[in-house]
């Protein structure tokens, strides 16, 4: 069963402000002449690259199969099996409050990457929107937050195939 992903609101603008300063750089860039070109457009590429990266990481759904979790992404495809998964559960956002990002992007298409809080510990975070967010404890100890749309059906159908 595949459930769906959606930006929050900071989300969407926190990209639209970065890609926007991408365009405007684009553009200084184009008009600044032939006097320094490469050294003025060169942060406009340097962002379009972090930009179209952590594009390509972002959550576009996940997905619950037989034997696994997947989280879709534009490019790629991580997966979670179920056997690894210990239990699932609805988070608050305000338990999340004071994390630090240690890798990753902290609004940029989402919330992605590695995090850390003194409340959760360490966890990795594929999360589009924080009113939605759902923990899941590995066997192993390690921390994952996602965030279907769907969050109780999601959690309710992970239960019953971890069970």
């Amino acid at each position: 069963m595949k459930y769906s992903t959606r930006l929050d609101r900071t989300s969407r603008i926190i990209t639209n402000l970065v890609i926007d300063v991408c365009f405007v750089l684009l553009i200084v860039a184009v008009f600044a002449g032939r006097e320094g070109t490469v050294a003025s457009i060169l942060p406009a590429l340097i962002l379009l690259a972090l930009t179209t990266v952590t594009w390509s990481l972002k959550p576009v759904a996940y997905e619950l199969t037989a034997d696994g979790l997947i989280i879709i992404r534009p490019l790629s495809r991580k997966k979670v099996a179920l056997a690894d998964i210990a239990e699932a559960f609805p988070l608050a956002a305000d338990e999340l409050r004071g994390s630090i990002r240690t890798f990753g992007s902290g609004g940029m298409f989402g919330y992605l990457g590695y995090f850390a809080s003194q409340q959760q510990g360490a966890y990795e975070m594929w999360c589009t929107d924080r009113a939605s967010m759902v923990m899941i404890i590995l066997k192993n100890k390690k921390k994952l937050v996602i965030s279907p749309v769907e969050r109780n059906e999601f959690i309710q159908a992970l239960q019953q195939v971890i069970q």
